[in-house]
């Protein structure tokens, strides 16, 4: 049987290690090499066919993108393209920069831009995830280095995936290898060039030292940079202590909190777009499931201890959502109805809709298993059993596309994109990541995407969270924030996007 150690019982262990002295870590410094921990396998290190944070931070390292988010003023800013108009409320057109070259040494220019966007958005290449670019038509070629981008619907926030999720490759990439082309052959114009892909443990990325000079990312400084995939936190934990990585992220509060007491590490809280929540299956796609029922949804609602979760387990600056999207995403209404923790309301609720004993359910999760147990514990007093199944990210997707998860517990980055079209609307789209199909939510998201005035976004994003609100098709947990523990020699800046510029890190 497999054993996992709790993270209280990992903080205690740790702070009694504190006590009795720990040698100082052996930084990368003196090899010129960063070796950053993560815990979720690489499954491929192009992030068109691996839709984790850890393959947009690969993204963000390997390949640029035409435009760029300022993170200090989030305005978006050129980068491949030096500048970009609308020309009607379907079309963009963009001047590409001059002088960029892959790290193949292949000069970037317009083919690469419309063959990376008639690729990604082609309904012939069903793998690359198309979540936040089916509003694209094709893109044209109008010379060496200009092009236009045409949508089949107005869509006011696409600078904004301009900016963060459309990088660019070179043209004819994908021609042989497919999806595994970027495993055997990367190639990108970014900061980094990767120099070694051993999946799913480890990626290792080299500077680019032809990195153009006007870039918005800044000029790379730290010589190597290692991904490896170390599944457990405590064993991360343990690497850092002995000099075996030099950066961890997600960390636990209370391991954070103890390793700060370590004068050769430094600790960074940062908040992210990042949101929690529980999907519950109102389709009835997984059968004929209670969460069919609209006051079983409103009683998981009920049964759940938001606010103690996050003041006893998350902490940091995590606030409790009333709606699955982050405050500070344009359209995100969080003016909805409210469920309290209140157990006995959520019995009251569960006999009425015909299940006063409770009942069993499947209970899927990627994410945090502490928190899992909150919520197992919590429905537990409610008199629902649930039989708990921890998988992968990727094994949870397909699990939720085939109709086999009444009950989800996940989480959504939006890409670090500050509008909820990058959100919530992805998932009520009648389709297979839609576990409501809800025609008048689908309706109102649409037309929020769609507009290109604020208020009409604005009033139809509303309607559709309160429905979703006034529904309990979806119980908002809280948003997430990122601890960062590293050592002491390394320059890193924590920024509020989920995307830790390691790019931008430096020693000191």
């Amino acid at each position: 049987m497999r054993v996992f150690l709790s993270f209280r019982t990992a903080a205690a262990l740790l702070s009694l290690a504190l006590l009795v002295g720990v040698p100082e870590a052996q930084a990368g410094k003196k090899n010129d090499t960063l070796i950053a921990a993560t815990q979720r396998e690489i499954t491929n290190v192009d992030k068109y066919f691996n839709a984790t944070r850890i393959g947009t931070m690969i993204q963000h390292m390997t390949w640029d993108f035409l435009l760029h988010i300022d993170r200090d003023t989030n305005k978006i800013v050129p980068a491949l393209a030096t500048s970009w108009k609308f020309v009607n409320d379907k079309t963009i057109e963009l001047e590409l920069r001059k002088g960029v070259k892959f790290h193949s040494g292949k000069e970037f220019n317009a083919d690469d831009v419309v063959y990376t966007i008639n690729y990604i958005s082609d309904p012939k290449n069903p793998k690359v995830d198309k979540r936040m670019i089916d509003w694209i038509e094709r893109a044209e070629k109008l010379g060496p280095y200009k092009v236009r981008i045409l949508a089949n619907k107005p869509y006011p926030a696409a600078p904004h995936i301009l900016a963060g999720f459309i990088a660019i490759y070179p043209k004819g990439c994908y021609d042989k290898d497919k999806e595994q082309a970027m495993n055997l052959h990367p190639d990108g114009t970014g900061p980094y060039k990767i120099v070694e892909v051993e999946l799913p443990r480890k990626v290792v990325f080299a500077r680019n030292e032809n990195y153009y000079a006007d870039s918005p990312k800044g000029r790379p400084s730290i010589g190597k940079i290692v991904f490896r995939v170390i599944p457990d936190i405590n064993t991360q934990v343990a690497e850092l202590l002995n000099g075996g990585v030099d950066w961890i992220l997600s960390v636990p509060t209370d391991l954070a909190e103890d390793l700060a007491k370590n004068p050769n590490f430094k600790v960074d809280n940062a908040d992210t777009l990042r949101c929690t929540y529980l999907v519950m299956d109102a389709a009835g796609r997984s059968g004929d499931t209670p969460f069919k029922k609209l006051k079983v949804r409103q009683a998981l609602s009920h049964a759940i201890d938001r606010e103690g979760i996050v003041q006893n387990l998350v902490k940091g600056t995590a606030r409790v959502l009333h709606s699955p999207c982050h405050p500070a995403q344009f359209g995100c209404s969080q003016d909805v109805a409210r469920y309290e923790y209140n157990p006995e309301k959520a019995r009251k609720l569960l006999a009425e809709a015909g299940y006063p004993a409770g009942f069993k359910t499947k209970f899927y999760s990627y994410y945090d298993r502490q928190i899992c147990e909150a919520i197992i514990n919590n429905l537990k007093a409610v008199n629902i059993t649930t039989e708990f199944v921890h998988v992968e990210f990727a094994a949870l997707r397909t699990a939720w596309r085939n109709g086999e998860t009444p009950l989800v517990f996940t989480t959504w980055g939006s890409s670090s994109i500050y509008d909820v079209s990058a959100f919530t609307p992805i998932f009520f789209k009648m389709d297979k990541d839609d576990l409501t199909h809800d025609s008048q939510v689908a309706g109102w998201f649409k037309t929020g995407d769609f507009s290109v005035d604020p208020k009409v976004r604005q009033e139809n994003y509303g309607k559709a969270y309160k429905k979703i609100a006034d529904q309990a098709y979806w119980l908002p947990m809280y948003t997430v924030t990122m601890n960062y523990v590293y050592t002491k020699d390394l320059d890193f800046r924590a920024t509020p996007d989920e995307l830790p510029q390691l790019y931008n890190s430096r020693w000191k």
